[in-house]
Protein backbone atom coordinates (compact mmCIF):
# COMPACT_ATOMS: atom_id res chain seq x y z
CA UNK A 1 0.00 0.00 0.00
CA UNK A 2 1.25 3.46 -0.88
CA UNK A 3 2.22 5.74 1.98
CA UNK A 4 1.29 9.41 1.91
CA UNK A 5 3.62 11.49 4.07
CA UNK A 6 2.29 15.01 3.46
CA UNK A 7 0.67 15.21 6.88
CA UNK A 8 -2.23 13.47 8.59
CA UNK A 9 -3.33 10.30 6.86
CA UNK A 10 -7.07 10.37 7.45
CA UNK A 11 -8.29 7.54 5.26
CA UNK A 12 -6.65 4.18 4.70
CA UNK A 13 -7.76 1.75 2.01
CA UNK A 14 -6.64 -1.84 2.23
CA UNK A 15 -5.14 -4.08 -0.41
CA UNK A 16 -5.06 -7.85 -0.29
CA UNK A 17 -2.26 -7.84 2.28
CA UNK A 18 -3.07 -9.66 5.48
CA UNK A 19 -1.96 -6.92 7.86
CA UNK A 20 -1.15 -3.22 7.93
CA UNK A 21 1.57 -1.99 10.27
CA UNK A 22 0.78 1.30 12.04
CA UNK A 23 3.49 3.07 14.01
CA UNK A 24 5.68 1.19 16.43
CA UNK A 25 3.02 -0.96 18.00
CA UNK A 26 1.68 -4.09 16.38
CA UNK A 27 -0.42 -4.59 13.32
CA UNK A 28 -4.03 -4.40 12.25
CA UNK A 29 -5.04 -7.83 10.89
CA UNK A 30 -6.96 -6.94 7.74
CA UNK A 31 -8.43 -10.37 7.12
CA UNK A 32 -9.87 -10.29 10.61
CA UNK A 33 -11.41 -6.85 10.10
CA UNK A 34 -13.09 -8.01 6.92
CA UNK A 35 -14.86 -10.93 8.61
CA UNK A 36 -15.06 -9.88 12.27
CA UNK A 37 -18.55 -9.45 13.67
CA UNK A 38 -19.64 -5.85 13.27
CA UNK A 39 -22.61 -3.67 14.18
CA UNK A 40 -24.84 -2.77 11.25
CA UNK A 41 -25.30 0.99 10.87
CA UNK A 42 -27.23 1.19 7.61
CA UNK A 43 -28.42 -0.97 4.73
CA UNK A 44 -29.82 -0.15 1.31
CA UNK A 45 -33.01 -1.67 -0.09
CA UNK A 46 -32.45 -1.80 -3.82
CA UNK A 47 -33.07 -5.21 -5.42
CA UNK A 48 -32.83 -4.30 -9.13
CA UNK A 49 -29.35 -4.82 -10.70
CA UNK A 50 -27.85 -1.56 -11.98
CA UNK A 51 -25.00 -0.61 -14.31
CA UNK A 52 -22.49 -2.79 -16.17
CA UNK A 53 -21.55 -4.60 -12.95
CA UNK A 54 -25.20 -5.25 -11.99
CA UNK A 55 -24.76 -3.75 -8.52
CA UNK A 56 -27.55 -4.21 -5.98
CA UNK A 57 -27.06 -2.41 -2.69
CA UNK A 58 -24.73 -1.78 0.27
CA UNK A 59 -24.35 -2.55 3.97
CA UNK A 60 -22.43 -0.25 6.33
CA UNK A 61 -21.03 -1.73 9.53
CA UNK A 62 -18.87 -0.56 12.42
CA UNK A 63 -16.13 -2.92 13.62
CA UNK A 64 -14.33 -2.45 16.94
CA UNK A 65 -10.54 -2.92 16.88
CA UNK A 66 -9.04 -5.39 19.35
CA UNK A 67 -6.92 -2.52 20.70
CA UNK A 68 -6.79 1.23 19.91
CA UNK A 69 -4.36 2.45 17.24
CA UNK A 70 -2.64 5.85 17.42
CA UNK A 71 -2.44 7.09 13.82
CA UNK A 72 -1.04 10.55 14.54
CA UNK A 73 0.59 11.32 17.88
CA UNK A 74 0.95 15.06 17.26
CA UNK A 75 -2.77 15.52 16.63
CA UNK A 76 -3.74 12.82 19.15
CA UNK A 77 -5.78 10.85 16.61
CA UNK A 78 -6.55 7.51 18.25
CA UNK A 79 -8.67 4.99 16.37
CA UNK A 80 -10.85 2.49 18.24
CA UNK A 81 -13.04 1.21 15.42
CA UNK A 82 -13.38 1.05 11.65
CA UNK A 83 -16.18 1.30 9.13
CA UNK A 84 -16.78 -1.59 6.75
CA UNK A 85 -18.73 -0.98 3.55
CA UNK A 86 -20.02 -4.07 1.76
CA UNK A 87 -21.41 -3.98 -1.78
CA UNK A 88 -23.61 -6.75 -3.20
CA UNK A 89 -23.59 -7.50 -6.93
CA UNK A 90 -25.81 -9.62 -9.12
CA UNK A 91 -22.76 -10.82 -11.04
CA UNK A 92 -19.67 -12.87 -10.31
CA UNK A 93 -16.62 -10.97 -9.07
CA UNK A 94 -13.41 -11.36 -11.06
CA UNK A 95 -10.20 -9.38 -10.59
CA UNK A 96 -9.69 -6.16 -8.60
CA UNK A 97 -12.33 -3.51 -7.83
CA UNK A 98 -12.70 -0.01 -6.43
CA UNK A 99 -15.54 1.43 -4.35
CA UNK A 100 -16.24 5.18 -4.25
CA UNK A 101 -18.13 7.23 -1.71
CA UNK A 102 -18.72 10.45 -3.64
CA UNK A 103 -15.18 11.29 -4.87
CA UNK A 104 -13.24 9.22 -2.32
CA UNK A 105 -11.94 5.92 -3.71
CA UNK A 106 -11.29 2.75 -1.69
CA UNK A 107 -9.66 -0.48 -2.79
CA UNK A 108 -12.27 -3.24 -2.56
CA UNK A 109 -11.64 -6.85 -1.59
CA UNK A 110 -13.98 -9.77 -2.46
CA UNK A 111 -15.48 -11.65 0.47
CA UNK A 112 -17.65 -13.95 -1.68
CA UNK A 113 -18.45 -14.56 -5.33
CA UNK A 114 -20.89 -11.64 -5.36
CA UNK A 115 -19.77 -9.35 -2.51
CA UNK A 116 -17.02 -6.73 -2.12
CA UNK A 117 -15.89 -4.90 0.98
CA UNK A 118 -13.74 -1.89 1.83
CA UNK A 119 -12.52 -0.99 5.31
CA UNK A 120 -12.32 2.69 6.25
CA UNK A 121 -10.04 3.56 9.13
CA UNK A 122 -9.57 7.03 10.59
CA UNK A 123 -11.32 10.35 10.22
CA UNK A 124 -14.36 9.28 8.20
CA UNK A 125 -15.51 12.65 6.77
CA UNK A 126 -18.43 10.89 5.10
CA UNK A 127 -21.60 12.71 4.10
CA UNK A 128 -25.14 11.52 4.71
CA UNK A 129 -26.76 10.97 1.32
CA UNK A 130 -23.41 10.38 -0.43
CA UNK A 131 -23.33 8.55 -3.75
CA UNK A 132 -21.77 5.05 -3.84
CA UNK A 133 -20.31 3.52 -6.99
CA UNK A 134 -18.18 0.51 -7.94
CA UNK A 135 -15.80 -0.20 -10.83
CA UNK A 136 -13.48 -2.93 -12.03
CA UNK A 137 -9.78 -2.20 -11.54
CA UNK A 138 -7.79 0.17 -9.35
CA UNK A 139 -5.69 3.33 -9.72
CA UNK A 140 -5.83 4.50 -13.37
CA UNK A 141 -7.17 1.19 -14.68
CA UNK A 142 -10.87 1.82 -14.01
CA UNK A 143 -13.75 0.50 -16.12
CA UNK A 144 -17.44 -0.44 -15.93
CA UNK A 145 -18.13 2.06 -13.14
CA UNK A 146 -21.63 1.38 -11.82
CA UNK A 147 -23.78 3.53 -9.54
CA UNK A 148 -25.39 1.92 -6.50
CA UNK A 149 -29.05 3.06 -6.60
CA UNK A 150 -29.22 3.51 -2.80
CA UNK A 151 -27.67 6.63 -1.21
CA UNK A 152 -25.43 6.27 1.84
CA UNK A 153 -27.33 6.66 5.11
CA UNK A 154 -25.23 7.68 8.12
CA UNK A 155 -26.22 7.65 11.80
CA UNK A 156 -26.28 11.18 13.22
CA UNK A 157 -23.15 10.63 15.33
CA UNK A 158 -21.06 9.84 12.23
CA UNK A 159 -22.19 12.74 10.10
CA UNK A 160 -19.63 15.42 9.32
CA UNK A 161 -20.56 18.30 11.63
CA UNK A 162 -17.14 19.96 11.77
CA UNK A 163 -16.20 23.23 10.07
CA UNK A 164 -16.05 22.27 6.39
CA UNK A 165 -13.32 24.84 5.74
CA UNK A 166 -10.72 23.21 8.00
CA UNK A 167 -9.41 19.63 8.22
CA UNK A 168 -7.30 19.40 11.39
CA UNK A 169 -5.23 22.49 10.67
CA UNK A 170 -5.23 22.04 6.88
CA UNK A 171 -7.31 24.72 5.17
CA UNK A 172 -7.62 27.13 2.24
CA UNK A 173 -5.69 30.24 3.24
CA UNK A 174 -6.85 32.38 0.31
CA UNK A 175 -8.08 32.36 -3.29
CA UNK A 176 -7.12 35.27 -5.52
CA UNK A 177 -6.95 36.51 -9.11
CA UNK A 178 -3.46 36.67 -10.58
CA UNK A 179 -2.52 39.58 -12.85
CA UNK A 180 -2.75 38.69 -16.55
CA UNK A 181 -1.91 40.39 -19.83
CA UNK A 182 -5.26 39.47 -21.34
CA UNK A 183 -8.53 37.78 -20.45
CA UNK A 184 -7.56 34.48 -22.13
CA UNK A 185 -4.63 34.06 -19.73
CA UNK A 186 -6.54 34.96 -16.56
CA UNK A 187 -5.80 32.58 -13.69
CA UNK A 188 -6.74 31.86 -10.08
CA UNK A 189 -4.30 31.06 -7.29
CA UNK A 190 -5.40 28.69 -4.52
CA UNK A 191 -3.18 28.89 -1.45
CA UNK A 192 -3.38 26.12 1.14
CA UNK A 193 -2.11 26.02 4.72
CA UNK A 194 -0.88 22.64 5.94
CA UNK A 195 -0.25 21.67 9.55
CA UNK A 196 2.73 19.35 8.93
CA UNK A 197 5.76 20.28 6.78
CA UNK A 198 5.57 19.25 3.14
CA UNK A 199 7.91 16.42 2.11
CA UNK A 200 9.07 16.12 -1.49
CA UNK A 201 8.02 12.86 -3.19
CA UNK A 202 9.02 11.10 -6.41
CA UNK A 203 5.48 11.21 -7.83
CA UNK A 204 3.83 14.37 -9.12
CA UNK A 205 1.76 16.39 -6.70
CA UNK A 206 -1.93 16.55 -7.63
CA UNK A 207 -4.62 18.94 -6.47
CA UNK A 208 -8.01 17.21 -6.48
CA UNK A 209 -11.18 19.30 -6.18
CA UNK A 210 -14.28 17.15 -6.37
CA UNK A 211 -13.58 14.71 -9.20
CA UNK A 212 -11.19 17.03 -11.06
CA UNK A 213 -7.43 16.42 -10.87
CA UNK A 214 -4.77 19.08 -11.52
CA UNK A 215 -1.18 17.78 -11.64
CA UNK A 216 1.20 20.62 -10.81
CA UNK A 217 3.99 21.64 -8.45
CA UNK A 218 2.42 23.25 -5.41
CA UNK A 219 5.61 23.56 -3.35
CA UNK A 220 6.62 26.93 -1.89
CA UNK A 221 9.65 28.03 0.19
CA UNK A 222 7.37 27.78 3.22
CA UNK A 223 6.93 24.06 4.11
CA UNK A 224 3.55 24.86 5.69
CA UNK A 225 2.15 26.46 2.53
CA UNK A 226 1.11 25.14 -0.90
CA UNK A 227 0.11 27.17 -3.96
CA UNK A 228 -1.73 25.99 -7.07
CA UNK A 229 -2.66 28.06 -10.12
CA UNK A 230 -5.79 27.19 -12.13
CA UNK A 231 -7.13 28.79 -15.25
CA UNK A 232 -10.22 30.96 -14.73
CA UNK A 233 -12.24 28.53 -16.86
CA UNK A 234 -11.16 25.53 -14.78
CA UNK A 235 -11.96 27.35 -11.55
CA UNK A 236 -15.37 28.42 -12.84
CA UNK A 237 -16.20 24.81 -13.76
CA UNK A 238 -15.65 23.56 -10.21
CA UNK A 239 -18.66 22.99 -7.97
CA UNK A 240 -18.75 25.13 -4.86
CA UNK A 241 -18.49 22.97 -1.73
CA UNK A 242 -16.42 20.26 -3.45
CA UNK A 243 -13.84 18.55 -1.18
CA UNK A 244 -10.22 19.64 -1.69
CA UNK A 245 -7.44 17.04 -1.49
CA UNK A 246 -3.70 17.11 -2.21
CA UNK A 247 -2.12 13.78 -3.12
CA UNK A 248 0.83 12.26 -4.98
CA UNK A 249 -0.08 10.62 -8.29
CA UNK A 250 -3.22 11.29 -10.31
CA UNK A 251 -4.66 7.85 -9.62
CA UNK A 252 -3.87 7.68 -5.91
CA UNK A 253 -6.75 7.34 -3.43
CA UNK A 254 -4.79 8.69 -0.47
CA UNK A 255 -4.30 12.35 0.29
CA UNK A 256 -4.56 15.24 2.71
CA UNK A 257 -7.87 17.07 2.80
CA UNK A 258 -8.23 20.82 3.04
CA UNK A 259 -11.91 21.24 3.72
CA UNK A 260 -14.33 22.25 0.98
CA UNK A 261 -14.13 24.78 -1.83
CA UNK A 262 -15.64 28.15 -0.90
CA UNK A 263 -15.67 30.35 -3.98
CA UNK A 264 -16.71 33.31 -1.88
CA UNK A 265 -13.06 33.54 -0.75
CA UNK A 266 -12.10 34.78 -4.22
CA UNK A 267 -11.16 38.43 -4.02
CA UNK A 268 -11.49 38.72 -0.24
Amino acid sequence: MKRFSLGLLVLITFSSATALKIGAKGQIPLEKLRIKQGRMLAKGKNAVPAGPLRVLTYTLEQVTLDEPIVMNRNLKLTITDALRLKISLNSFISGSYTIWIDDQGFTAVPISDTELTAVILGDYKLQDGATISVARGTACDIRDRSLVPDKLILPAKLRNKSDSSDDRGNFVRRIRHLPAENKEKASIEVELAISSPVQVQNEAMVLQIGDRNFAMDGYTPDPHKLRFVLSSDDFASLNNGSPITVKYGRCSFLGIRFGSLNKALLGQ
